[in-house]
């Protein structure tokens, strides 16, 4: 049966705060059990119902990691769970260190797609702007510091493993996009190129705003290449930031 201190300590993973300190994140559910069990992520213990178990010890004899398994009540499973109907597991792992910042040289910006995001906060919205990179074989994303933290429960499930194969790092932005600003930023603006019409290579740095504020004025004036989703008649404000990734990655890469 699983402590009090664990329930505790498990659900302070909940928090931001408690990730930072204690260097380890969530992750809950069959499919992200499988897929960070087969990934360079260490996982440190693995809470399961007792109709999973046999099932988890099948995924682990074909990863020959040694992984405390601790079998817990349904109850309990939903005490730790950051769901409104928990899973059949739920595995803490610990948060790797961080990519080096230089790791992006500019001849990789100048022969690749890389995404920059500026302030979105939105758990679900960066979750799933992480599983359109990995759909379109974009390998890096930038993040705003001010950008919603990538190992919020949230951003985990909504990347749906996408999480394992996309780099995600987070940086001063306008100081990255000042290092970079010779590079093509390309920058989705209400009032831009249409992005069906530009014909050129769509390489380099392509900024994404949030909802609510788009990008910060102090980094629209690095945007050299600025580009927009055509209205074709509807009354919609605004297009969700990763709804218009993804069509604007579907049209970078479709026509690289």
């Amino acid at each position: 049966m699983i402590s009090k201190s664990q329930i505790s300590f498990i659900k302070s993973l909940h928090q931001k705060k408690y990730r930072r300190e204690h260097q380890q994140f969530i992750i809950e559910g069959d499919k992200l059990l499988r897929e960070f069990l087969v990934s360079h992520y260490q996982l440190l213990k693995i809470f399961v119902l007792d109709t999973y178990y046999d099932e988890c010890m099948s995924h682990l004899s074909k990863v020959s990691k040694k992984i405390d398994i601790e079998i817990i009540k349904a109850e309990e499973m939903q005490r730790i769970s950051t769901f409104a109907n928990s899973s059949e597991c739920l595995a803490t792992v610990e948060i790797p260190k961080e990519l080096d910042k230089d790791e992006l040289s500019a001849n990789f910006i100048q022969n690749n797609l890389v995404l920059a995001l500026d302030g979105v906060r939105d758990p679900g919205n960066l979750g799933t702007i992480i599983r359109i990179a990995d759909w379109f074989g974009i390998q890096h994303i930038i993040c705003s510091d001010d950008s919603v933290e990538l190992y919020n429960p949230k951003v985990v499930q909504s990347t749906m493993g996408s999480i394992l194969r996309v780099k995600v790092q987070y940086v001063d932005l306008h100081e990255f996009l000042n290092t970079h600003k010779t590079q093509n930023i390309w920058g989705a603006l209400l009032k831009g190129a249409d992005i069906y019409t530009v014909n050129e290579p769509k390489k380099g740095i392509l900024l994404m705003g949030s909802e609510s504020h788009g990008i910060h004025i102090d980094n629209i004036k690095y945007i050299n290449k600025p580009i927009t989703i055509p209205n074709f008649g509807g009354s919609a404000e605004s297009l969700n930031v990763a709804v218009a990734t993804a069509i604007l990655c579907s049209e970078f890469v479709g026509r690289a």
